[in-house]
């Protein structure tokens, strides 16, 4: 329920009473999903931001990455294969590890699917690159497609 700030002001004075000292701003603590958030921050611009993740700024990061990535799959459709496999590989690998230990979304199955996920596209990349750079048989790429 959505409460007025008459209706919250009351709330904070029943619950924190004479306790508070003299000269202090009273505080109210709230603990609340990210979904429940409403205001000029979590509903305005920065909106992007809330979406369930423990880490805000990691919806920005994702479509970072993801623009990065094609960026380096336009620049393997050019031509240079073997340095854009290569920077795809890195990429892949430094993102699935800043997910495994930073674990972004709120419940255990999202974070898993992304690890997943990123798991097999630097699996992917590193494939290719062992492709262009002549160590793999192409019998390998077409197994893992």
């Amino acid at each position: 329920a959505m409460l007025s700030p008459f209706a919250l002001w009351q709330l904070h004075q029943e619950v924190a009473g004479p306790v508070l000292p003299r000269g202090k701003p009273p505080v109210t603590p709230l603990q609340v999903e990210s979904q429940q958030l409403q205001g000029p921050i979590t509903s305005g611009v920065l909106s992007f931001c809330f979406e369930g993740a423990h880490w805000q700024f990691f919806s920005p990061v994702d479509l970072a990455f993801r623009v990065a990535l094609g960026s380096l799959s336009a620049v393997a459709l050019t031509g240079s294969r073997m340095p854009a496999f290569a920077g795809s590989t890195v990429l892949c690998g430094c993102f699935f590890a800043t997910t495994l230990f930073h674990a972004p979304y709120v419940y255990f199955s999202e974070n898993v699917v992304l690890l997943l996920l990123q798991l097999g596209l630097a699996i992917c990349a590193l494939a290719h690159l062992g492709l262009s750079a002549g160590t793999f048989d192409p019998k390998v790429c077409n197994a893992l497609f």
